[in-house]
């Protein structure tokens, strides 16, 4: 090819592109181990996953207009490549997430409601204590989805655990001892329990990411609202006087 070329070309002038020719020719494939001794390696082994069938990469196109136009062209080429669709991927990962978590918390509030109504043997007093965690999770629901533009797997991790110390504050509330000593440390031992619990997740609602931020807030809310509702609905002549 080089004895053909134009006459203006000097016989050494491909040399340098000929030597790095053969360098690359004699060189061994590059792998992900190529770059295991340089910067680049986390950002490769980020990309590359290892499976029984080879290698597989996430690439995300840029310009894309017409995916469905893509998704086409990769079925009927038969690559080894599909075009994944990461919002609705994740849209229908969340509503499936908040399908089998309604069903669980459907099924474990039948069962404490069961326990409770076997260790009291009184549908208004089971009643009387589900009804606070109820109400607060109810209430810290649609707050946390006005204030958010909605709701979020966090915001019903954080519903779902504020709902477990209400229903432990509402039970304690309740099921209190006779006696007046016992009723006022169960009270103080109530106060001291949602204090610290609020005032934790509270800091916690303070941090600067996204979801900290909203896991804080979503607990202490709710923790204050069991409360709240624990003390109010617990009649006058139930609450112990408070001591002088």
């Amino acid at each position: 090819l080089l004895s053909q070329a134009d006459a203006r070309f000097t016989a050494d002038a491909f040399s340098l592109f000929l030597d790095d020719l053969a360098t690359a020719a004699d060189t061994p494939p590059v792998t992900p181990q190529t770059w295991q001794a340089t910067p680049l390696a986390t950002q490769v082994d980020s990309l590359l996953t290892q499976t029984p069938q080879g290698w597989r990469s996430i690439i995300a196109p840029v310009g894309l207009n017409d995916p469905s136009s893509l998704a086409e062209w990769l079925d009927d080429r038969q690559l080894p490549a599909e075009l994944i669709d990461l919002r609705a991927t994740s849209e229908s990962m969340v509503a499936a997430w908040r399908r089998d978590a309604g069903i669980s918390l459907a099924a474990a509030l039948a069962l404490i409601t069961l326990f409770l109504w076997l260790r009291t043997r009184q549908a208004v007093l089971t009643a009387r204590i589900m009804l606070p965690p109820l109400a607060a999770a109810a209430c810290t629901a649609a707050i946390m989805s006005l204030a958010d533009d909605g709701l979020t797997i966090v915001h019903l991790v954080g519903l779902l655990l504020a709902a477990g110390v209400g229903l432990d504050f509402s039970l304690f509330a309740h099921l209190r001892s006779d006696h007046r000593d016992q009723s006022l440390r169960t009270w103080h031992a109530v106060n001291l329990c949602a204090l610290s619990t609020g005032g934790v997740f509270l800091i916690l609602g303070q941090s600067q990411i996204g979801m900290l931020r909203m896991l804080g807030l979503t607990v202490a809310m709710g923790v204050l609202l069991s409360w709240i509702f624990a003390r109010l609905l617990v009649s006058r002549t139930e609450c112990p006087p408070h001591p002088a």
